[in-house]
């Protein structure tokens, strides 16, 4: 039997969709809105810009046996092949090899495993003894039920991590790369389990393996550091040492790099692209233009190809977001039009994917802020920004109000780009301004804001004028001016003197 199991064969613990979604930091000034802060003041216009986001990488991950086995697992047998284990025997490893496959079925299965006495420590017991087998038996174990959401993962983990950090520095590759992945599922379970693992000395001996010859023993370390990384302020000072850069930096750039551990750097790379001087390392050691070219040599119809666009386009964002002033930030032309026309795939191919749709429109509303009268200059650029816009227009009308939010600050950053006048009509269309004023509607301080910022850029065009008086627009403004919220409050008056600063021919 390989110990080698393929990482594409790895089961999820949350269902089939590699990420899932949380929500973006919330960070607030006094004189910003409570709801978000990604607000900037620029030339006394309001540009909607976002915060960095977190990983949202798949926690945990179970190791299922290739082929997989067609077999039931219920409670009482569970029980009995526990009793079983309780006196070795020669059966013993076949004992073991059914109940990670049934730790991997269901909680309950862990449950009637604990039920029986002495069942934790015999598992020790089989861990710290001389037999490999059954050690490597052991630890699977441990890794498929530390994959399941168990009340009782910190008994586990106060039980057993101590010997799998002990592991990371054994001999043995099949111990090296199974331990990592137990302790990337125990690292996933909380930042007090994190801080546990970190007490006892996980982080050396775990960023001394990504430098393996061995990709499976690569892939399960980063795997358990991107998840100790989620307790951002506590290990990625520790983790992103000049040594450990130098090290995924190299990774990247090698093209026999395994495509899914090319996935987890840039997963990585998102925590360390979460504050300002990680984005400054990333942009001195070009990790964007790096992951992008690795994109580029993707097909969209692959499995892996979202696993690692998906982080590359959210580290992308991150480092627009952190720039103190985005006027400064000038992309690479070609890896300006690269991103262009990644955002392009992404939103025509993956509509049915609500989730990636929406991290997308969050990457583009942050590109939409940087400078782009240099790009957009270059008329094939052009042409690929419009079909971004089509594509923004054609979600913006989709009925998730998440997806509409993430466009509408798309639109919003659009409108205050100087060649603005390339997207006007579109900016401008009546579907599109029908839409805004219903957001005016909503009891979402977000989205009202958003669009009150939108009719702020646009309401001095004469069209804009026109169809907003047509909608009787200017109800809602006065309306507003009673809003207990003072930040509406501000802004629609505001609004109103735009307005009234407007002259349709």
């Amino acid at each position: 039997e390989s110990w080698a199991v393929n990482w594409e064969s790895c089961k999820l613990a949350d269902g089939e969709s590699w990420v899932t979604m949380i929500p973006r930091a919330e960070q607030t000034k006094s004189n910003e809105p409570l709801i978000v802060n990604r607000e900037k003041r620029r030339n006394d216009i309001n540009l909607l810009r976002k915060n960095s986001r977190q990983t949202s990488i798949q926690s945990k991950r179970f190791r299922l046996e290739k082929p997989l086995q067609a077999e039931h697992y219920d409670q009482e047998k569970v029980k009995m092949m526990t009793k079983n284990i309780l006196r070795k025997g020669k059966d013993t490893q076949n004992h073991l090899k059914y109940l990670r496959n049934a730790f991997a079925e269901s909680c309950q299965n862990i449950d009637a495993f604990l039920e029986v006495d002495n069942a934790l420590y015999t598992l020790v017991g089989y861990l710290t003894g001389n037999n490999t087998t059954l050690q490597l038996e052991a630890v699977w174990c441990l890794t498929n039920i530390t994959a399941n959401e168990n009340q009782n993962i910190e008994t586990f983990v106060k039980a057993t991590s101590a010997y799998l950090i002990t592991f990371l520095k054994s001999g043995s590759v099949l111990l090296q790369d199974q331990s990592a992945w137990a302790l990337g599922n125990m690292a996933a379970d909380s930042h007090n389990i994190r801080e546990i693992l970190k007490a006892q000395g996980i982080v050396k001996p775990l960023t001394e393996l990504v430098e393996s010859d061995v990709g499976e023993v690569v892939k399960s370390s980063l795997f358990a550091i991107c998840n100790l990384c989620k307790s951002l302020q506590s290990f990625v000072p520790l983790v992103f040492t000049p040594r450990f850069i130098k090290i995924i930096f190299k990774l990247l750039n090698c093209a026999d790099t395994n495509i899914f551990i090319v996935g987890d750097i840039a997963w990585l790379l998102v925590h360390f692209s979460w504050n300002k001087s990680g984005c400054n390392l990333s942009m001195e050691y070009d990790f964007i233009n790096v992951l992008m070219k690795r994109v580029k040599l993707l097909s969209p119809g692959t499995q892996e190809y979202l696993f690692v666009v998906l982080p590359s386009l959210r580290v992308i964002g991150n480092v627009i977001g952190n720039q103190e002033d985005v006027n400064n930030l000038q992309l690479d032309p070609s890896l300006f039009d690269d991103i262009v026309q990644t955002a392009n795939t992404i939103l025509l191919r993956f509509r049915a994917k609500e989730y990636v749709i929406k991290e997308c429109l969050w990457m583009v509303s942050n590109l939409f802020s940087c400078p782009m009268e240099d790009h957009l200059s270059n008329e094939v650029v052009l042409r690929d920004v419009q079909k971004v816009v089509f594509n923004i227009v054609s979600n913006f009308k989709s009925s998730n109000r998440d997806i509409q939010k993430e466009a509408a600050v798309c639109f919003c950053n659009l409108s205050h780009q100087p060649l603005m006048q390339h997207f006007k009509d579109i900016l401008t269309s009546e579907d599109i301004v029908l839409i805004f004023m219903d957001f005016l509607r909503m009891d979402d301080l977000d989205l009202i804001w958003i669009s009150l910022s939108y009719f702020d850029l646009l309401l001095n065009e004469d069209k804009m004028k026109i169809i907003f008086q047509k909608h009787n627009g200017l109800s809602y403004l006065e309306a507003f001016q009673h809003h207990p919220n003072e930040n509406i409050r501000s802004k629609s008056f505001q609004v109103l003197q735009t307005f009234g600063t407007a002259h349709p021919s």
